[in-house]
């Protein structure tokens, strides 16, 4: 099945879909993943923004990498989504 062309479309390069309920879309430029002496990896991310709303997740990621001397820009863009409507069956499930 083409999960493309479903109502609830896929991310990233069409590993994973959305699925049904809460999600957080959470985009970033290189600056917050290659500063120096605090290197976020995805899951370190995750964990942080898992356990605080956008905005305090946000907050804690950038205080943290301004505090390493950030060497570069960095945006973040977040958002929740909440998917109401039927999904494609995940294959592990």
């Amino acid at each position: 099945m083409n999960t493309f062309e479903q109502i609830v479309s896929c991310y990233s390069s069409g590993i994973r879909e959305l699925r049904a309920g809460a999600n957080r879309i959470f985009l970033t430029t290189d600056g917050l993943v290659e500063c120096p002496n605090e290197p976020f990896s995805s899951k370190e991310i995750y964990l942080i923004m898992k356990g605080h709303t956008i905005k305090k997740g946000t907050e804690i990621l950038l205080q943290t990498i301004k505090e390493n001397g950030v060497r570069d820009s960095t945006t973040i863009i977040a958002w929740d989504v909440q998917v109401t409507t039927m999904v494609t069956r995940p294959s592990d499930g």
